[in-house]
């Protein structure tokens, strides 16, 4: 049993950060601003950031196994490439295949739990951090090696939620109403990686997705084509090593 619906609704970790295979990515300016909020100077509210990371771990995890259908981008100085993807969720599990337009697959990458796995040799090795990842999937999952903060009050039912990595930068995440709509790693007080999303009523992934690797000038976009409630999938998908 399929259930499918639509929409054409419009997209690593810093310093110490290595993945597997050099995987890291990219996006626009050095310095930019926090993740919304009231203007420089003025206090804000704290919240209880445990409690607020309850409910977004509660609100946006993948609840059913599911096919996602999307294009994508990739912008930098001296390149501009696009194509189309598959995504397949599964709870805990998500596998990523980008293939360029004639059919090419540039990037196969899976997901389990906070563990990366991916074969050797791609085209592009150029996609967030796990929890950056997870997050243009829609789901809050900060890892457990990173340490939480605190929160604060941005607006009706929209919080900030700030997280030390071992590395020494920190995790920002924006929280709208439980779901994550923007994250950003920072240092020193600059914006290094950032991820924002486009969130539409009624649908549980989001529309829309952009990764940006703020000094490399860099930027993936993801556009949501559609996204079918399918069965399960088969367990060796989750791991695409030889």
């Amino acid at each position: 049993m399929i259930r499918t619906h639509s929409t054409r609704a419009g997209e690593a970790r810093a310093g110490s950060l290595r993945w597997p295979q050099g995987v890291a990515f990219a996006v626009l300016a050095l310095t930019l601003p926090a993740c919304g909020g009231q203007p420089a100077g003025t206090p804000v509210p704290r919240v209880d950031a445990e409690r607020a990371a309850a409910r977004a771990l509660a609100t946006s995890q993948v609840t059913a196994p599911s096919r996602v259908d999307f294009e994508w981008s990739l912008s930098e100085p001296d390149l501009r490439v696009a194509g189309r993807g598959v995504a397949r969720l599964e709870p805990d599990k998500a596998r990523l295949d980008m293939f360029l337009h004639n059919g090419t697959n540039v990037i196969t990458i899976a997901l389990v739990y906070d563990e990366v796995r991916v074969p050797p040799r791609q085209m592009f090795e150029v996609l967030p951090a796990p929890p950056l990842l997870w997050a243009a999937l829609g789901v809050f999952r900060p890892n457990d090696s990173m340490t939480l903060l605190g929160g604060e009050a941005l607006g009706d039912d929209v919080v900030r939620l700030r997280y030390e990595l071992d590395d020494g930068t920190e995790l920002w995440y924006r929280i709208d109403a439980g779901r994550v709509r923007h994250v950003e790693i920072r240092k020193d007080g600059h914006v290094l990686h950032r991820v924002t999303l486009k969130l539409e009523d009624g649908f549980e992934h989001p529309t829309e997705a952009t990764y940006r690797h703020i000094s490399a000038f860099r930027e993936l976009k993801f556009r949501i084509d559609s996204v079918k409630t399918v069965d399960t999938f088969p367990a060796r998908i989750w791991d695409p090593r030889p």
